[in-house]
C-alpha cells in the first residue's frame, strides 16, 4: 500500500499549504477547491486499483495521479511566492463589496442564454442525453450495474475518442472543454447572483 502512504503524505502537504495560504478558513479558495476535487475524484479509484491489483501496472495510476498532485502543490507554492500572495488576501477579497452594474433582467437573460447554449452543445456532442443519464436510465431499466457501466463507458469513449476510431468529428475536444468549464462557471455566477439578491430569477433557467 505504498500509494496510500504516499497519498497521506500529499494530503498532509496539501493541508499545510492551504493553511499557510489563507488565514480566513471560511473562504474556499480555487486552490483548496481544486485540491479537494482531485482528492475526492481521483485518489479513491487509483488506491483501489493498486490495492485490488485491478491495474496491470499496479501502482502506475497512483504514481501518475500523485505526481500530478505534487506538481499542483509545488506550482502553487512557487506562484504564490512569485506574485507575493499573502494569507490576508482571501479575507480582504471576501469583505470587498460586489458591484452589479446591470439590472436583474440583464443577468437573467445572459444566464438563460448561456444555459441554453451549453445544453445545446451537450445534446449535439452526445447526440442525445449525456452518458451518465443514459447509464442511470439503463440501470433503472435492467437493474444491472455492469450494464450501466458499459453504457457510460461507451458513451464517454464516443464523446472523447470517437473521431479517432472512425466516428464523425463533432468538435469533441473543443465542445467538451466548453462544457466542463462553462457549467461550473455558469452555476457559480448564478449562485453568486442569487446570494446577492435572493432573487430566483438568477436560477430560474435551471428549473425550466
Amino acid at each position: 500500500m505504498l500509494s496510500l502512504a504516499w497519498y497521506l503524505l500529499l494530503l498532509a502537504g496539501f493541508v499545510w499549504v492551504w493553511a499557510r495560504s489563507t488565514r480566513t478558513r471560511s473562504v474556499i479558495t480555487p486552490f483548496g477547491l481544486f485540491g479537494v476535487f482531485e482528492i475526492a475524484a481521483v485518489w479513491p479509484a487509483t488506491i483501489y486499483a493498486d490495492a485490488s491489483a485491478l491495474s496491470q501496472g499496479r501502482a502506475y495510476p497512483a504514481l501518475v495521479a500523485s505526481l500530478a498532485f505534487a506538481g499542483l502543490l509545488v506550482g502553487f507554492v512557487i506562484a504564490a511566492a512569485t506574485v507575493g500572495l499573502g494569507p490576508e488576501q482571501p479575507g480582504s477579497f471576501r469583505s470587498r463589496a460586489v458591484e452589479c452594474p446591470y439590472p436583474d433582467g440583464v443577468y437573467m437573460v445572459v444566464i438563460a442564454a448561456m444555459a441554453c447554449t451549453l445544453a445545446g452543445l451537450g445534446f449535439y456532442l452526445y447526440q442525445g442525453w449525456p452518458p451518465l443519464v443514459d447509464g442511470l436510465l439503463a440501470l433503472g431499466n435492467s437493474g444491472e450495474v455492469q450494464s450501466a457501466i458499459n453504457v457510460i463507458a461507451a458513451g464517454r469513449e464516443e464523446a472523447t475518442k470517437g473521431h479517432y476510431l472512425g466516428e464523425a468529428y463533432r468538435g469533441q475536444g473543443v465542445i467538451l472543454e466548453l462544457l466542463q468549464d462553462g457549467w461550473p462557471f455558469l452555476v457559480a455566477i448564478a449562485s453568486t447572483r442569487f446570494l446577492l439578491t435572493r432573487s430566483t430569477c438568477s436560477c430560474s433557467c435551471f428549473s425550466s
